[in-house]
C-alpha cells in the first residue's frame, strides 16, 4: 500500500464526495440556465470559478483513491492509476480541458472584440458551449450509490431512494426545459418563442414556460406550446419517447418504493390499531391511554433497534472465514476494549493476537436483545459468561443492597474468565436493552491456542487474584464506583431480593482465590511489608 493512496470509504473521501455532489448540482442546474441570458453577478462568477478549479483537483484526488476489485480493496498506486485511466479519466480530462479552452477563448475574444454587441454575443456563445459540463450527469448515480451506503435503517433507505428518484426527475426535466429554449436560440427566423410572443418576457417567465412544457410531455399538466419548425418537431418526438420510458419506469419505481415504505410501518400500525381498540372498548381515560401509547411507542422503537442490530443477514454467510472474523471484530471492538486485559493485549502488534481477537469476536462473544424484566443471571448459579451492557438500564441485587447499572458499568462477572466463579447477585433488565455476553470456556480455549496471549493471560490473572484478596466483600461488579453506590438501606431486608437461592453472608473459603475488580492500570504484585 502506498502512503499517498486514500481509502475510498474514509472520512476525507466522504467529505470530498459531498463536495462532488454539490458541484454536480451546480453544473446540472446553474450552467443550463445561461441559455436564458442570465445577468452577470459576482455570486454566479464565484461559483463558476470554484467548480472549475474543483474539478481540476478532483482529477488529482481520483488518481490517489483506492478502489474495490472483485471484493478486494486495491491500494497500490500503479493499479489505482491504471484503473482511473480505464474508467473516469478520459471523461474528466476532456471536460476540464474544454473548460480551460473556453476560458482562454473568452479572454482572447474580450481582448480582440471592439463593439459591445459582438462582445455580448461572444460571451453568451462561449457560455452556451459550457453546457457540455452536463455530461457529468453520468456521475449522479455513482454519487447516489455512495450516499446510499451511509443510510442505516431500511425505512430511511427507502425514503432516500424515493427522494433521489424525484430529484433526478426534476433535474432531467430541468435539462429538457433548458434544451427546449436553447433550440429557439440556435434557429433563425420562426421558432416557438416568437410564435407564442415570448421574446420580451422575463427570463423567469420563459423558464417556467419551458418547465411546464417539459412536465406536459410526461402527461402531467397542460401546455399550449407547439413546435414551429422541423427541428423543434423532431426534438419533441425524441422527448415524447423519453417521457414514455421515464413515465413507465418512474411509476413502477415509485410504486415499489411506496409499497416497501408502507410495509415497514405495517406491523407497527396493526399493533397500535389493536391497542387503540382495546383502550376504547375498555373505556380507558384519554390521558391514561395517551400515556400508555407513548410509552409503548418508545418501547416498540427500542425493540426494533435491538432486532436490527442482531438480525441475521444471509448474505454474510458468503464471506470467507478471515473476512468474517474482521467484520465481527470491527462489530465488537468497542466492547472488547472495555475488558482491561484485551485492551492491553490489542496494543500488541502481533498477527497471532489479531487472529485470536477475531476468533473471540466470531465464536466467543454474542450480542443479545433483552426484554423488560428479563433475568440475566441469578445469585448462586455457576458463572459461565461475563456480560456487558450496551444500552438500557439494569438492576443488580446483592446482599449488600442494589445498584442501578447502565452502559458505563463495564463487564459484569469478569471473574469467571480467570477463576471458577459463582454469581453473587441477581441482574435484571428494567426495559428493552441490549447486552453482550462473553463465554468463559470459549475465551480460555481460544487464548490457550495463542502463545503470546496465553503468557499475558497468566500474568494478568495472577495480578487479578491478588487484587481480589484485598477486597472487603465481593460482588459481580467490576467498578468500585458501582459497588460504593449500592443502596445500603436494602441490605437490612435481604428477603426482598428476587434471587431464587439464598446468598450467604460470607463467601466460602475457596472463593478467596477469585480475581480482583477492574482498575485503570494493571496492579503490580504486593510488596512485602
Amino acid at each position: 500500500r502506498s502512503w499517498s493512496i486514500i481509502h475510498p470509504g474514509g472520512n476525507f473521501r466522504l467529505f470530498w464526495n459531498v463536495l462532488v455532489a454539490l458541484c454536480l448540482v451546480h453544473d446540472l442546474v446553474v450552467i443550463p440556465l445561461y441559455v436564458f441570458e442570465l445577468q452577470d453577478s459576482a455570486v454566479l462568477l464565484a461559483f463558476e470559478w470554484c467548480t472549475q478549479l474543483f474539478w481540476n483537483f478532483d482529477i488529482i484526488l481520483s488518481m490517489h483513491t483506492g478502489y474495490y476489485y472483485k471484493g478486494l480493496l486495491i491500494m497500490s498506486g500503479k493499479k489505482v492509476f491504471r484503473n482511473y485511466m480505464r474508467t473516469w479519466m478520459p471523461l474528466d480530462v476532456t471536460l476540464v480541458s474544454l473548460d480551460w479552452v473556453f476560458v482562454i477563448m473568452e479572454v482572447a475574444g474580450v481582448a480582440s472584440i471592439g463593439s459591445v454587441a459582438q462582445l455580448s454575443r461572444t460571451i453568451r456563445f462561449l457560455r452556451f458551449l459550457r453546457l457540455i459540463r452536463i455530461l457529468r450527469w453520468v456521475k449522479l448515480r455513482r454519487m447516489a450509490e455512495m450516499f446510499q451506503e451511509l443510510v442505516q435503517s431500511q425505512s430511511a433507505g427507502v425514503v432516500f431512494s424515493l427522494v433521489f428518484g424525484i430529484a433526478r426527475l426534476l433535474i432531467l426535466n430541468h435539462l429538457v426545459g433548458c434544451a427546449w429554449f436553447g433550440l429557439s436560440r440556435i434557429q433563425g427566423g420562426d421558432n416557438w418563442v416568437r410564435s407564442n410572443n415570448l421574446e420580451d418576457a422575463s427570463p423567469l417567465h420563459k423558464y417556467l414556460t419551458c418547465m411546464n412544457w417539459a412536465f406536459a410531455q410526461l402527461g402531467v399538466g397542460l401546455s399550449d406550446i407547439t413546435p414551429a419548425t422541423t427541428l423543434e418537431t423532431f426534438f419533441s418526438v425524441i422527448i415524447a419517447f423519453r417521457s414514455l420510458i421515464t413515465c413507465t419506469t418512474l411509476i413502477s419505481r415509485m410504486t415499489s418504493l411506496m409499497t416497501a415504505l408502507i410495509k415497514t410501518k405495517e406491523d407497527e400500525e396493526r399493533d397500535f390499531r389493536l391497542l387503540r381498540s382495546y383502550l376504547v372498548y375498555n373505556e380507558i381515560p384519554h390521558s391514561l391511554g395517551q400515556k400508555v401509547t407513548r410509552f409503548l411507542q418508545h418501547q416498540f422503537n427500542l425493540r426494533m433497534q435491538a432486532k436490527s442490530a442482531d438480525v441475521h443477514v444471509p448474505l454474510l454467510d458468503l464471506l470467507s472465514h478471515r473476512l468474517q472474523g474482521e467484520l465481527q471484530f470491527a462489530r465488537h471492538q468497542k466492547s472488547l476494549y472495555q475488558l482491561e486485559f484485551l485492551d492491553h493485549l490489542m496494543h500488541e502488534k502481533d498477527l497471532q493476537i489479531v487472529h485470536a481477537m477475531q476468533e473471540l469476536s466470531t465464536n466467543a462473544i454474542i450480542s443479545l436483545p433483552v426484554a423488560a424484566r428479563d433475568i440475566i443471571f441469578l445469585g448462586g448459579n455457576l458463572a459461565g459468561k461475563t456480560y456487558l451492557i450496551l444500552s438500557g438500564e439494569f438492576v443488580y441485587y446483592h446482599e449488600k443492597g442494589k445498584v442501578m447499572l447502565d452502559n458505563d458499568a463495564g463487564w459484569l462477572a469478569e471473574m469467571c474468565l480467570w477463576t471458577p466463579w459463582v454469581y453473587l447477585g441477581d441482574l435484571l433488565a428494567r426495559d428493552v436493552s441490549r447486552i453482550v455476553c462473553l463465554d468463559a470456556a470459549m475465551f480460555g480455549q481460544i487464548l490457550s491456542q495463542c502463545g503470546p496471549a496465553q503468557d499475558y493471560a497468566k500474568e494478568y490473572s495472577r495480578h487479578f487474584i491478588q487484587g481480589m484478596r484485598r477486597k472487603r466483600y465481593w460482588t459481580d461488579l467490576v467498578s468500585e464506583e458501582n459497588i460504593s453506590n449500592m443502596d445500603e438501606d436494602e441490605s437490612s431486608n435481604v428477603n426482598h431480593l428476587p434471587t431464587l437461592g439464598k446468598m450467604k453472608a460470607k463467601a466460602p473459603p475457596w472463593w478467596r482465590w477469585c480475581c480482583r475488580s477492574k482498575t485503570e492500570k494493571a496492579i503490580a504484585p504486593e510488596k512485602p511489608n
